[in-house]
């Protein structure tokens, strides 16, 4: 079957296929349908852009206050699905008004109070945040929950000393 092209000139968009300039105008002359330019991808919006506390992999750092959130911590274990060897993000956050503690630095996960960051490490927290030049006091660290099997749950953060913001 032959195919002849008669009257290109009348036809100015077909013209323009045939140099190569407008593949769209084409498009749009054979299906009659309007040229549409695609989106740009845009990366999803990250709101929690917060850093982490640098880690030693040691896992020394015993959260405070957990044998009060034993219910907060258990549902954490049934969520995750977590047993000793998996570690988990949590985030820790200042809590300035706490009557008992100005420093004290809670420590959660998707909301769930665990336990609070020790006395003597929460001062070097603050300092490790300010000096990084993040506000908020908020960060996120590795945990680790220990004693599967006991009555009482603990939690481990993996936190290198002095502390510093990876």
């Amino acid at each position: 079957m032959k195919v002849a092209f008669e009257n290109v000139t009348a036809q100015p968009e077909c013209a323009n296929l045939l140099k190569g300039e407008h593949m769209f105008g084409f498009l749009k002359t054979l299906f009659g349908r309007q040229q549409t330019q695609a989106k740009p991808i845009r990366k999803p919006s990250n709101p929690d852009r917060t850093r982490r506390l640098r880690g030693d992999g040691e896992f020394d750092v015993k959260v405070a206050g957990t044998s009060k959130n034993q219910g907060s911590i258990k549902h954490t274990v049934k969520s995750l699905g977590i047993n000793n060897s998996r570690d988990f993000l949590v985030k820790l956050a200042s809590e300035t008004s706490n009557p008992y503690d100005a420093n004290a630095i809670t420590v959660k996960h998707k909301g769930n109070l665990l336990g609070y960051i020790p006395a003597d490490l929460a001062s070097e927290v603050h300092e490790a945040l300010s000096d990084a030049g993040i506000s908020g006091s908020v960060c996120k660290a590795m945990a680790r929950i220990v004693g599967h099997g006991k009555e009482t749950l603990g939690i481990r953060l993996n936190i290198a000393r002095p502390a510093k913001v990876a």
